[in-house]
């Protein structure tokens, strides 16, 4: 009867509260992307060091990205941690100040229990030249012992204007 129904109603609204206050690895590392191209256009060094691993590698393919990969790893195929946040630094104190940053799509692919992905589309305007630039980029996750998620892999897939 009614006890019966008003129990169900109970605990259904409790299933609802407890769906909306989980929050989702997908999630987490969504917004874990964004906070990274943020911290990029803001010129954070700090929040960036803090998002990536130690032993974080940047590869650019030339086989992707034709020239534009030279730009990236001048000194060979991959950029360690320290390589990447100096490129960060030069390049955003240099020529290449980034206005609007905005994630443009989000795809999460989590692949076991430490390790994930996200590719995201980003546009920026490089204030300079004053128009909208985008690129696809693929960072790769890994879960630490304490539980938070760091990037361990950096590849642009995509860079507007650029190719092989």
């Amino acid at each position: 009867g009614a006890g019966r129904s008003a129990g169900l109603g109970a605990a259904g609204g409790g299933v609802w509260v407890l769906a909306t206050m989980v929050h989702t690895q997908r999630e987490g590392l969504g917004e874990r992307t964004a906070g990274l191209v943020a911290a990029i256009a803001e010129e954070d060094l700090d929040a960036v060091d803090r998002l990536l691993a130690d032993d974080v590698l940047l590869l650019a393919s030339p086989d992707r990205l034709g020239m534009a990969a030279r730009d990236f790893t001048r000194s060979g195929p991959s950029m360690n941690k320290q390589a990447i946040l100096n490129k960060i630094d030069s390049a955003l104190h240099g020529s290449y100040r980034f206005v609007e940053p905005r994630v443009l799509e989000l795809q999460t692919s989590l692949d076991g229990d430490r390790i994930a992905r996200t590719q995201v589309r980003v546009r920026v305007v490089v204030e300079t030249y004053g128009a909208p630039h985008r690129s696809w980029w693929r960072l790769d996750w890994r879960r630490e012992l304490d539980g938070q998620w760091l990037v361990y892999g950096i590849q642009p897939m995509q860079i507007e204007g650029f190719g092989p």
